[in-house]
């Protein structure tokens, strides 16, 4: 009989959670679709780069939504085993109400790991897909390539090439410069290597510069060093940014390869330290939200299932807001970032687990 019902209850959990998924992901992306119609418009878009952007958006959008439609699922589907007398049935026949909902728990431990994939694996591809798409859309300009890496390659005309390690577009900034320099038969003339550029008056101004003059087919060679030079590019900090890619597109792996590049440049890394311990707190959630989804469905009485609903997205908007507040403190290092971090995944898990503990389900 136990079989048999995990099997039950499993099924209709996952059917129940594919939907919920499909419609709240499906909501999600059309509501950014209609935001930015007037955009693709006025851009000349065509019709297969928007539907190309969307589709790669959906692996990011998953892992945004699973959250919430792991709660909404896990709460439908204690709530209808409930409202059709089959938990009071598995309690006559001496089951637990933790036991019957085994399945779920268990199933939602297996979809937060398959997130985590999902996040490693197939997200950062499909960021990278519609980042390259989204500068399609934005800007016909070509002259912009980024690496997996996260280096740039701009072909800032005829004949200069230049190459950006790192980009800061919220402080204007860009590092690690090197801007190459060539004669009409495509020989080098003129190498300049800037530590850092930044944004002011209309400009980049370049600090930190050493510039490498070739002469006699590049073979000969002379340096000079000067504090600040201007430069005359047409890329504004507003172009470069279309071809930043975003902390949260990233993968754990790839936020960890550029906080050290950060790093070794001297750059303050705390914010992204953060943002890097929050991807498994922000992961967890997906698991805390399925275990509170039932300890709600258990605190409900048979009638009235969907209007209780409105208790699942208070939930999960308290959980959000209280994520929202430790975040910016957690990046500014005013208390132990893990433990701030952690602390939503603390408080509304240890509410779940208290919950499933006492579980006295009301029939």
């Amino acid at each position: 009989m136990i079989r048999i019902l995990d099997r039950y209850i499993g099924r209709d959990f996952l059917r129940l959670f594919a939907l919920t998924l499909t419609v709240l992901v499906a909501i999600s992306i059309l509501v950014n679709l209609f935001d930015r119609l007037h955009f693709y418009v006025f851009a000349g878009a065509s019709v297969s780069d928007v539907i190309r952007y969307y589709f790669f958006r959906i692996p990011r959008e998953t892992l945004r939504i699973a959250p919430m439609a792991l709660l909404i699922a896990a709460f439908l589907t204690v709530g209808r085993f409930k409202r059709h007398y089959e938990l009071l049935a598995t309690q006559v026949a001496r089951v637990h109400p933790l036991r019957a909902v085994l399945p779920i728990i268990l199933l939602a431990l297996a979809i937060t790991i398959g997130l985590y994939a999902v996040q490693e694996e197939i997200a950062p591809q499909a960021n990278e897909a519609a980042l390259s798409t989204r500068q399609r859309i934005q800007s016909k300009d070509v002259n912009f390539h980024r690496t997996r890496d996260q280096d740039i390659w701009y072909l800032a005309g005829s004949d200069r090439i230049l190459h950006i390690g790192l980009l800061e577009t919220r402080e204007n900034e860009i590092r690690e410069i090197s801007l190459f320099q060539f004669s009409p038969e495509f020989v080098l003339l003129q190498r300049v290597e800037a530590a850092k550029g930044r944004w002011e008056g209309g400009r980049w101004i370049l600090s930190g510069v050493r510039i490498h003059r070739f002469s006699g087919g590049g073979r000969d060679m002379s340096v000079t060093e000067v504090p600040e030079m201007p430069i005359q590019l047409q890329a504004t900090p507003e172009d470069l940014a279309r071809m930043e890619k975003k902390v949260e597109e990233m993968s754990s792996r790839e936020l960890r390869q550029y906080i050290g590049r950060l790093s070794r440049s001297g750059e303050d890394t705390r914010r992204y330290v953060a943002d890097l311990l929050a991807m498994p707190a922000m992961l967890a959630v997906n698991f805390i939200m399925a275990l509170l989804g039932i300890v709600i469905a258990f605190r409900v009485g048979r009638q009235g299932l969907l209007l209780h609903m409105g208790t699942c997205i208070t939930a999960a908007f308290l959980y959000w807001f209280l994520f929202s507040l430790v975040l910016p403190l957690a990046r500014n290092d005013v208390f132990p970032p893990l433990l701030l971090l952690w602390l939503p995944n603390v408080v509304f898990g240890g509410i779940a687990l208290f919950g499933l503990l006492r579980a006295r389900p009301r029939i």
